[in-house]
């Protein structure tokens, strides 16, 4: 698998777009993180995938739009999952 071993963080990873590129990604053998500031919406999101795609996702409540929540984003990824390789930002409104 082409991301086998491989952490992406994906910044809007609960929206239309960010979940789809995390699918691509967990298909392709990926660990993908994905922050919310709403627990629900991760919850939401992780329902969306099958069991076997659920093993490599990492879902973290915390709001990336604050320097403390990004700290503590990095933390996580860091201290649990050895760093990230790869980050994707599809967060916010691209219509406005």
């Amino acid at each position: 698998m082409k991301y086998s071993g491989r952490v992406a963080f994906i910044a809007g990873g609960t929206g239309i777009v960010g979940s789809g590129c995390a699918r691509s990604l967990l298909k392709e053998g990926a660990k993908v993180a994905v922050s919310s500031r709403s627990q629900q919406r991760l919850d939401d999101l992780k329902k969306s995938f099958s069991a076997d795609l659920q093993k490599n996702l990492i879902l973290i409540a915390e709001d990336i739009g604050t320097e403390a929540g990004a700290k503590k984003i990095l933390k996580i990824l860091q201290e649990q999952h050895g760093g990230v390789h790869h980050v994707l930002s599809a967060f916010g409104k691209w219509w406005e």
